[in-house]
C-alpha cells in the first residue's frame, strides 16, 4: 500500500493560488495546456496537475510562465496584495508626474522608449511594472532613478 505524506493545509492553499493565476492568465492569453506545455518544455498533464494545485513549480518553470503568461515573478510566488498594488499606483504617479514635468505626452513617451502606448498607461495607472528589457529606456528617458522605477526587482537582487 503507498501513501503519501500530507502537506500542511497552507501549503496546499498556496498551490492552489498559484495553479490559479497560471489557468486565468493562461486562458486569457488564449493558450490550451498543449501549446503552454510546448512553450514550457513540460507535458499539458503536469501543467494540469499545477493549476488544479496538486504539483509545485520549479523555479525555473516560474520564470518560463511569467514571461510566457506575463506575470509578474514576484506575484506568481508570494501574491498580489492590496499593498503591492497600491505600491504600484504609487510608482504610476511619479512617472506620470516626471512625465508631466519634462513635457512628454504618452504618445511622444512610447516614442522615445519603443514601446506600446498603452504599456505606459498601465504603467502609469499602477496595474503593470515596467518590463525588466526596458527598464534602461525608461531610466534615461525619465531620468528616474532604476530602484524607483522597480523596486520589486531591486529589492531582491540586494539581499
Amino acid at each position: 500500500m503507498i501513501t503519501t505524506k500530507k502537506l500542511h493545509p497552507l501549503i496546499n492553499k498556496e498551490r492552489q493560488r498559484i495553479g490559479e493565476l497560471i489557468r486565468i492568465k493562461r486562458i486569457k492569453k488564449g493558450l490550451s495546456m498543449r501549446k503552454l506545455g510546448e512553450k514550457t518544455n513540460v507535458t499539458h498533464t503536469y501543467l494540469y496537475l499545477v493549476e488544479k494545485g496538486e504539483r509545485t513549480i520549479t523555479k525555473e518553470l516560474g520564470e518560463k510562465l511569467s514571461i510566457i503568461l506575463d506575470i509578474n515573478i514576484y506575484n506568481l510566488w508570494y501574491g498580489e496584495t492590496k499593498k503591492s498594488k497600491n505600491f504600484r499606483e504609487k510608482i504610476g504617479r511619479i512617472i506620470r508626474n516626471k512625465r508631466k514635468q519634462i513635457g512628454l505626452s504618452p504618445y511622444q513617451l512610447c516614442q522615445q522608449i519603443d514601446t506600446y502606448q498603452s504599456l505606459i498607461t498601465k504603467v502609469e495607472r499602477g496595474n503593470r511594472n515596467i518590463p525588466l528589457a526596458q527598464i534602461n529606456k525608461w531610466h534615461e528617458c525619465l531620468d528616474l532613478p532604476l530602484y524607483i522605477l522597480r523596486p520589486d526587482f531591486f529589492k531582491k537582487s540586494m539581499c
